[in-house]
């Protein structure tokens, strides 16, 4: 292994920092196997780029990468993340933006904030920005360009009142409402998926 001739080796890139979503993290595990000293110079990052730039909280955030690509798969990541307080950052492939959108929006509610970055650094540099609603939209005629790559930036939640209950706010929502009308409205408050909210109505009608 050439690491090992104690030679300098530099990897570097011009798109991004090698080893985020990326296959550099394999050579930097092998590496450290094998007893190889490693240095970090962090470059520009295109997680922290969207970030700054999307206007969102940045005191706390997560990265979650790329999604997966099957559509059921997909959405039960979503699903996991519906109730996240903190700004969300997301990669995705062109081939693939407008369903991610599409099933966000059906995650975490038409109305969330969300940005979407395009090819950051590069010429054809855009970013997007408004409801998730009108991201889809914007796709859906060709008024965001589905090429390159992109960085989406998802508003979290919030944070919950302390007395906040989803239990509770379904059985007073209960009192007036049939259980598929009361998870709806029930999402529409709070942002957490219909889905969620449906089953807890069901065991309340037990």
């Amino acid at each position: 292994m050439i690491l090992k001739l104690q030679k300098d080796i530099l990897l570097v890139t011009d798109a991004g920092t090698p080893g985020i979503s990326d296959p550099g993290y394999r050579l930097i595990q092998a590496a450290l196997r094998d007893g190889v000293q490693i240095k970090v110079l962090p470059g520009p990052s295109a997680v922290t780029t969207a970030l700054l730039l999307s206007g969102l909280p940045t005191d706390r955030f997560c990265f979650e990468g790329f999604l997966p690509a099957k559509t059921v798969a997909r959405q039960r990541v979503l699903e996991t993340l519906n109730s996240e307080t903190r700004t969300m950052v997301f990669y995705e492939a062109p081939h693939r933006i407008t369903e991610t959108i599409a099933a966000m929006g059906k995650a975490f509610g038409q109305e969330r904030r969300v940005m979407i970055a395009r090819e950051i650094t590069k010429h054809y540099e855009t970013f997007w920005q408004g409801s998730l609603a009108e991201a889809t939209s914007a796709l859906e005629k060709n008024e965001i360009t589905q090429r390159g790559e992109f960085v989406v930036i998802l508003d979290g939640i919030g944070e919950k009142p302390e007395f906040y209950d989803e239990a509770a706010l379904m059985r007073t929502l209960l009192l007036e409402l049939p259980p598929g009308k009361a998870a709806k409205v029930a999402h529409q408050l709070t942002g957490v998926s219909k889905k969620v909210f449906y089953e807890i109505a069901l065991k309340e009608k037990l």
